[in-house]
C-alpha cells in the first residue's frame, strides 16, 4: 500500500502502528507473537525422535481455531530460526 506517515520522530509506514494478526477462533484475530509462541511451545514440548513437521503444527493449530497454512508455519518457524523437522530430529 505503501502509505507513510510523518510524525516528530520520523516517517514510518502505516503498518509499523499495527499488529500483524491470523484469523483465530470466533473469527477473532491472533497476534502474530502469541502465534509464534505456541509455534515455539510446540516444538520444545515435542518428542526430538520424531519431531512435528509444519504440516502437524498447521493441523493442531486448526484444531484449536486458529486459521494458518503450513507455508505460514514454516515461515515463523524460520523467523525464529529453528529447523526444519529433518534437522531437529535426534537418532538414537
Amino acid at each position: 500500500a505503501n502509505k507513510y506517515a510523518h510524525t516528530p520522530q520520523g516517517v514510518f509506514e502505516l503498518r509499523y502502528f499495527f499488529s500483524e494478526a491470523v484469523q483465530g477462533p470466533s473469527g477473532g484475530g491472533t497476534p502474530l507473537l502469541l502465534l509464534k509462541r505456541r509455534v515455539k511451545k510446540m516444538i520444545q514440548d515435542e518428542d526430538v525422535s520424531h519431531p512435528l513437521t509444519d504440516e502437524q503444527i498447521t493441523a493442531q493449530l486448526q484444531r484449536e481455531g486458529i486459521q494458518v497454512t503450513r507455508r505460514t508455519v514454516a515461515k515463523y518457524r524460520e523467523d525464529m530460526k529453528i529447523p526444519s523437522t529433518h534437522h531437529r530430529r535426534i537418532r538414537e
